[in-house]
């Protein structure tokens, strides 16, 4: 595992921002979206990830399926 200065600066604001959200990964989601809009409202550009070619697995595909 990893153990430099960036990955744990990277855990620790991970741990900061769902503190902030109480853990509650609706919350945070929300809060990132909110945050994207007044990104883009300021002229901001929001890149999406490109679509991967590397084929789901059936685990991606239960995990990641809508209710």
């Amino acid at each position: 595992m990893m153990n430099d200065e960036i990955i744990t600066e990277l855990r620790a604001t991970k741990e900061r921002l769902a503190a902030d959200a109480n853990f509650d990964i609706k919350t945070l989601i929300e809060r990132i979206r909110s945050e994207e809009h007044v990104s883009a409202a300021q002229g901001r550009m929001i890149l999406q990830p490109p679509p991967s070619s590397t084929p789901r697995s059936e685990f991606q595909q239960i995990r990641f399926v809508r209710h």
